[in-house]
């Protein structure tokens, strides 16, 4: 089952916000809950991922974040954001979420008590979720959010590629050309070599929408890759 949250008009000029939490039909409440999120070109849809968790003892929850999955709309460039700490109000509605549907996963563990929730954040969402926990720790919410630890699943902490793409010059241009052009695409949709290892279609496992998730992936844009450059460069 989705909940979606209206998140107001965008910041950047395309339309209004959405997010959406996913999470399995059984209302059963548990005292463990697993927050997920996305990387780029990416959305929630591993229900076996979840199904593990929940055979565990853990609750699960996806969110899409906005722009992304289920809370993109028609017209608005997809994962795209100029500053990663916009997802914030998203994350803590979540979290707020998983409070009231759980109320055991809330407030700091105890002796005799499960740990509460735990963030799981892949790639980018990794990246997300590091920078808003350290925001979180340092307004001193971590524990009475109930929040007892991050798992880190291939986390985009650095860019791959040459080395020139790294250096202090490069983030200085791409932040140049950020401000006058923030949807300009520096990378185009690639062939899809990764995306046929993981869609039933070609050679992989998994069922998703391919247009939330394209097999060539998403352009990336000049602003994005900004922000997550800066937000890289704050994670350092």
């Amino acid at each position: 089952v989705q909940t979606t949250r209206a998140l107001g008009a965008d910041p950047d000029g395309e339309g209004d916000l959405f997010a959406t939490l996913v999470r399995s039909a059984d209302p059963t409440p548990s005292p463990r809950a697993v927050l997920a999120l996305h990387g780029y070109t990416d959305y929630f849809f591993n229900a076996e991922l979840a199904d593990h968790f929940a055979a565990a003892g853990w609750r699960f929850y996806g969110l899409d974040s906005h722009r992304c999955g289920r809370s993109w709309r028609a017209g608005q460039t997809p994962h795209f954001t100029t500053d990663l700490a916009r997802y914030d109000r998203e994350l803590e509605w979540a979290m707020a979420m998983i409070t009231a549907e759980n109320p055991g996963a809330a407030g700091p563990a105890t002796s005799d008590t499960a740990a509460a929730t735990v963030v799981y954040g892949h790639s980018t969402g990794g990246l997300v979720a590091a920078l808003w926990l350290d925001r979180v720790r340092k307004r001193g919410d971590t524990a009475t959010m109930g929040i007892a630890g991050l798992v880190l699943n291939s986390p985009f902490l650095d860019l791959n590629g040459p080395a020139i793409l790294r250096t202090r010059a490069t983030s200085t241009a791409i932040g140049a050309v950020s401000k006058v052009s923030k949807t300009r695409v520096v990378r185009g949709s690639g062939s899809g070599g990764y995306g046929q290892t993981l869609h039933r279609q070609y050679h992989g496992e998994f069922d998703y929408n391919l247009q939330w998730k394209p097999v060539g992936g998403f352009p990336v844009t000049v602003g994005w890759i900004h922000a997550i450059r800066r937000g890289q460069a704050t994670l350092h």
